[in-house]
């Protein structure tokens, strides 16, 4: 029996890479150019999304036909800036519980809502001294952003069989050619272009994706060479490093990162071997023109195809699979089959005789729960009663002491914040660092808007809320020491125009700048201080 044909299509920023393997080796590789407004020359003429989105169509059908493909059906690898990826710790419980716990807390860890994304999570059990817990791997994306990839496919007459991030087609390949076992801890970074991500996999799971940009707009020339880059791309890995390390208890070296696997479209061995002497973490490049051989040379981003289309041939032992929330949605206007084939079949006189026995159960069981709805009624009743009589042997002091205990416990219940972007606050505050600027503390406060205060008044208003702020301290440092209040300057800039800290933050303050020295070192400590407009009223 042959041998399936599988298909996988990455949705890169300058063309789709279409690869088709078979017995997990490769036998066919395209690509289909898009025509986005920034790679087309100025003159030229331009096409709209519509247009560009009809032109892709076209040629997926038309490689389609070419190919002789039959009910073509494909893994889609979506790009990791597309996607949100959190990683939170629950409770032990069961699967039903969990996912209303999922529901309940996902929301504090994406600025968007919930009802606006197609989402999934993964659950990894594990024992917190001696206390059962769950590590929850969520992942998710914009309904609109994933719904436009998936019509022009399925506008192609191609069924979409899976979607997943661009990042764990890339572990496929690793555990495909056995470069990697079962309980390393490792992390996979790949740079196209201007553009850089990374994921970390602890025990074959993947516990943080994301991304970065290496080229920003507005960069000088200077900038954009290979060595700025490989510094910012070794910045951006640290921050990532240090950010999973918070999350992971490392005991005995069981969690910590051993290897790092670098996929890019140029200078990989360069990049590996600078990670490596910075990092001090193993580091290997990976070319994707050495583990598969084709006739032509491969893109580095036709890994991401490639290893999409392997879903079935490698199993990864979790899933994170977004097409399953796509399918489970129903959309407007759909019928509802149930319904309608319900009435399209013949009388069934069983059925019905079946049917209508229920419907007299129901009927007494209701009556019998309207009777016993009183039972409660009755009960609270004399609880009343009960607390009537205990107050009537009170004292009216013993009586003002108890009700200002309670006041007591309302005003401290009150302070309790029960939502916050934190983590996302701390996720744009490392965005927004460089070269030449580190943190040495970071300081989270609870504000009297009313007072000025650090700490609630206890005797004003319980309505009043208590807002967050941040105390940011750290040095700058520069071999010319006018550039180090520069530096500070631009780290403050970075954080006024960050596009989460507009919408969240109402004020940012430079507080303190001075000179100090570390190890024989002229630097500049500042301090910073971030007013939020986040309350836990």
């Amino acid at each position: 029996m042959a041998s399936k044909r599988q298909f996988g299509i990455f949705w890169g920023p300058e063309f789709l890479s279409i690869a088709e393997t078979q017995r997990s080796q490769l036998i066919f590789s395209a690509v289909i150019p898009r025509q986005l407004e920034e790679n087309i020359p100025e003159g030229s003429s331009k096409l709209t999304t519509s247009q560009e989105n009809i032109q892709l169509t076209a040629s997926m059908q038309r490689l389609v036909r070419d190919q002789n493909i039959i009910r073509p059906q494909v893994r889609l690898s979506v790009p990791t800036r597309d996607v949100i990826f959190r990683s939170f710790t629950l409770p032990a419980m069961n699967p039903a519980e969990t996912e209303n716990a999922v529901i309940f807390e996902a929301p504090r860890y994406t600025p968007f809502k919930l009802e606006d994304l197609f989402y999934t999570y993964h659950t990894v059990p594990f024992s917190d001294n001696g206390v059962k817990k769950n590590q929850i791997l969520f992942l998710a994306i914009r309904q609109d952003k994933l719904n436009q990839y998936c019509k022009i496919i399925e506008d192609a007459q191609i069924e979409i069989a899976s979607v997943e991030p661009s990042a764990l087609g890339l572990l496929r390949i690793l555990h495909l050619r056995k470069l990697i076992t079962a309980n390393e801890t490792i992390a996979i970074v790949q740079v196209l272009g201007g553009q850089g991500a990374v994921m970390i996999v602890n025990q074959q799971a993947p516990y943080l994706i994301r991304d970065f940009n290496l080229i920003a707009a507005g960069m000088e020339e200077g900038e954009k060479d290979f060595h700025s880059i490989l510094q910012r791309l070794i910045n951006e890995i640290r921050i990532s490093f240090e950010f999973y390390t918070r999350q992971i208890k490392t005991i005995q070296d069981e969690n910590k990162i051993k290897k790092i696997f670098i996929f890019a479209n140029q200078n990989s061995r360069e990049i590996a071997q600078g990670l490596q002497e910075d990092l001090g973490v193993e580091s290997t490049s990976i070319e994707i023109n050495e583990i598969f051989t084709y006739q032509t040379e491969l893109h580095p981003s036709m890994a991401n195809a490639i290893g999409a289309s392997l879903a079935e041939s490698v199993d990864l032992e979790f899933d994170l699979d977004l097409a399953k929330p796509r399918t489970s949605t129903r959309a407007p206007g759909e019928s509802t089959t149930g319904f309608n084939n319900f009435f399209r079949q013949p009388p069934n006189y069983k059925t019905t005789t079946i049917i209508a026995g229920l419907c007299f159960l129901i009927i007494g069981a209701a009556f019998g729960i309207a009777q016993l709805q009183s039972f409660p009624q009755q009960k609270r009743l004399s609880e009343l009663k009960n607390l009537d009589q205990k107050y009537q042997k009170m004292s009216l002091q013993d009586i003002r002491t108890a009700n200002e205990n309670i006041i007591k416990k309302i005003a401290t219940y009150q302070k309790l914040c029960f939502q916050s972007y934190m983590a996302t606050y701390l996720e744009n505050i490392s965005r927004s660092m460089f070269d030449g600027i580190w943190l040495i503390n970071l300081e989270i406060t609870y504000r009297d808007p009313v007072k000025n205060a650090l700490v609630r008044d206890q005797k004003r208003n319980d309505s009043a809320e208590t807002r967050i702020d941040f105390v940011i301290d750290g040095y700058s440092y520069d071999k010319d020491l006018n550039q180090q209040i520069s530096l500070i300057e631009e780290f403050l800039k970075k954080l006024e125009n960050n596009t989460f800290f507009k919408k969240h933050v109402k004020e940012i303050t430079l507080k303190q700048v001075k000179k100090e020295e570390l190890s024989d070192l002229p630097v500049t400590f500042f301090q910073i201080i971030m007013e939020t407009d986040e309350t836990n009223g």
